[in-house]
């Protein structure tokens, strides 16, 4: 049980350490890092939250499997937007090219997930 939560927390939650180095972190910066990896946490999940509603709609003609479908799909997600977030914040010199494809990919997963939140929003309160 206590893997499986591991595994679980691993899957939602951006993990502070990987937003910083660990050469030397100041006590502000890692203040910092939890900050960011708090909110990146519930961005992408409030962003899931709102997309399930859309996703299971969109899979509902499959039957049973629908809503773990559904569920999956937002994990995905929430995995894809927080290992994106990891790679903007990784700004060292020699991976700098990684870190603005991860902000790409953030941004882009952000706005599309915001053009569906609407929806599912929307959906939700049907």
């Amino acid at each position: 049980m206590i893997k499986l939560w591991c595994w679980w927390k691993k899957q939602i939650c951006i993990g502070p350490d990987e937003l910083h180095g660990n050469a030397y972190v100041s006590k502000e910066l890692t203040k910092a890092a939890l900050v960011v990896a708090s909110v990146g946490t519930i961005a992408n999940s409030i962003n899931a939250a709102t997309t399930f509603p859309f996703f299971f709609l969109t899979f509902k003609d499959l039957g049973l499997i629908a809503w773990p479908l559904a569920f999956l799909i937002n994990i995905y997600l929430i995995k894809f937007g927080n290992s994106s977030a990891s790679a903007a914040a990784d700004k060292q010199p020699i991976t700098i090219g990684w870190a603005r494809i991860g902000m790409a990919g953030f941004i882009s997963l952000n706005l599309v997930q915001s053009v569906v939140a609407g929806v599912g929003a929307e959906l939700l309160l049907n």
